[in-house]
Parts: C-alpha cells; sequence; structure tokens
C-alpha cells in the first residue's frame, strides 16, 4: 500500500481575514485573535485511488502572525467537512480541536499541523465513500473563550489530504 495526497485549495473566506504570507511568497490568510476566520477548500471528488477502508490525515501548515512577544496560551481551531454523493444522504460534520503553540515560536515560522482526532488520524475508516464529493471548511474561532493565544494565526491557502492508495492493478490473484 502507499500512501496519495489529494491537495485541497482555498476558494472562499469568511470572517475577519487578512491576506499575507508566510515567509516571503507563501500565500497565507491571517487570522486575528477576537475574531472567527474561517477558509472553504474547494470541494473535490475523493480520487478513484482512495481506499476508504482506511483512516486518512488532513494537514497544513500554519505560523505564527505578529503580534504579542510571548507565546503563552492556546489556539481553537473548528473544521467543519461535509461529504456529498449521488446515491447516499449528504453528511456533515463539525469538530473543534485546541492547541498550544510550541514555546520558542517565531513569527512567520510554519509550523506542520495534523489535523488528530486522537488515533492519529482525521478520519476513520469508512468516514467517507467510494465517488464522495468533499468539502472542507477550516478556521479559527479566536472569540473562544478556550482561544487564549494572543497572536494571530497564519493560514497557507491550501491543505493536504493524505489516503491509502487502494490497489488498482490485477495482480493475477
Amino acid at each position: 500500500m502507499s500512501i496519495g495526497r489529494l491537495d485541497l485549495h482555498a476558494a472562499r473566506f469568511t470572517g475577519v481575514l487578512t491576506n499575507t504570507t508566510i515567509q516571503t511568497s507563501l500565500a497565507a490568510v491571517s487570522v486575528g485573535t477576537v475574531a472567527l476566520g474561517q477558509f472553504f477548500a474547494f470541494p473535490v471528488k475523493l480520487p478513484a485511488d482512495f481506499d476508504v477502508s482506511y483512516p486518512s490525515r488532513l494537514r497544513f501548515l500554519i505560523a505564527r502572525g505578529a503580534g504579542a512577544i510571548d507565546n503563552v496560551g492556546t489556539v481553537r481551531f473548528n473544521l467543519s467537512w461535509n461529504r456529498i454523493n449521488v446515491s447516499q444522504a449528504p453528511a456533515s460534520n463539525f469538530l473543534a480541536q485546541t492547541w498550544t503553540p510550541p514555546a520558542n515560536w517565531l513569527v512567520n515560522d510554519p509550523q506542520p499541523y495534523l489535523w488528530d482526532n486522537g488515533s492519529g488520524n482525521t478520519f476513520a475508516a469508512h468516514a467517507f465513500q467510494a465517488d464522495d464529493l468533499l468539502g472542507i471548511l477550516l478556521g479559527r474561532n479566536g472569540a473562544d473563550v478556550l482561544d487564549t493565544y494572543a497572536n494571530p494565526i497564519l493560514f497557507p491557502l491550501e491543505l493536504s489530504l493524505d489516503y491509502t492508495r487502494r490497489c488498482c492493478r490485477c495482480c493475477g490473484l
């Protein structure tokens, strides 16, 4: 089995956001500390080789925006996802996660982030069906009581969904 990657690009934004970059050339949006800011990924059809019998992982980069000097506090992320399939009723899910930034996190220093549901994956096996259309909404809820981080968070305009590839060749077995 091998791992495939589906890139999900930002389609539109809601809330209070500022256009910016991570480092010098990675397009991003900055979400502040007192508002809800989020972006929608373009909906995509799951690839034909996506093996739905295995879990999958949503990954993205985040960076610290300029602001307060310290890195004390937690960030509250929201993830909403929808799957649509012509043979089933649409399914919607909402998840929230609190994250503690590293103590020595520098401004504009990208960090990989895995949305972990507690098992090392984001989506459980069979969360999707073959031919699903997937939509993702990712954001920071700076107004949430659990979000105590005093710096903006930068989100690049792309997410990655890592999945296990289904064997698509005839092995003669």
